[in-house]
């Protein structure tokens, strides 16, 4: 992984400047970045979880490492890992910071699609399991609230929202005496200190994806 530059954004996710390797790495010249947004460079399947998760971003807060695909003007993508700040004081309060990577996918790694499909089939599974054999039997419930943050967040939604399945057979007081447990372990943090609004820090995504990653065939 090679650094490439750096580009600055509103808060809004309106590109402002960037470096001209940047630039370069986006085959564009600077003039027709600026006043773009990050999602109109962003390939469609990976936009979505893109912006969900840097509007979850706090000010000030652990930057964010995002694997994603930039659109190429003449078609196709590149791959980059950007991490991503956004800033907490002065005037600039909201801005956000990207420092870009460029990927070498000699090696085969998991896309954002692979590894939500791999977090699909592990609350299916979960869920599945326990209509057949029973909740009872199991005592996975940190990582039945780990894959459902994920996934909430991949889809952009609460974690009680939608057909969170991996969570579906535990207590509304045992998800939060989990959810705190999982705090303490620096894997999870609420938004206001508020357990009903919890979100994965970065140390918990990053530990979320290499499981994930181990359970499936990488996109090539």
């Amino acid at each position: 992984m090679t650094m490439i530059g750096h580009s600055i954004g509103a808060e809004s996710g309106l590109l402002l400047t960037m470096d001209g390797a940047v630039a370069d790495f986006l085959q564009r010249s600077k003039a027709e970045l600026h006043g773009l947004t990050y999602s109109d460079i962003t390939h469609p399947d990976d936009r979505h979880a893109n912006v969900n998760r840097v509007d979850l971003m706090p000010v000030g807060g652990q930057p964010l490492r995002l694997r994603k695909r930039y659109i190429l003007p003449r078609g196709g993508h590149v791959w980059a890992t950007v991490e991503i700040s956004k800033l907490h004081t002065g005037l600039d309060q909201g801005r956000l910071i990207g420092t870009i990577f460029s990927l070498d996918l000699k090696e085969p790694q998991a896309t954002p699609a692979d590894l939500w499909a791999a977090a699909k089939r592990q609350t299916r599974l979960i869920a599945d399991r326990n209509a057949a054999l029973g909740p009872d039997l199991f005592n996975d419930g940190a990582w039945s609230v780990l894959l459902g943050l994920y996934v909430a967040e991949a889809e952009g939604r609460g974690l009680d929202d939608g057909d969170a399945c991996a969570t579906r057979c535990i207590s509304a007081t045992s998800k939060a005496n989990w959810l705190r447990a999982l705090r303490s372990c620096a894997l999870v943090e609420f938004d206001g200190n508020r357990v009903d609004q919890p979100q994965l820090t970065q140390r918990g995504l990053d530990r979320i994806e290499t499981l994930l990653t181990n359970t499936i065939a990488p996109s090539t």
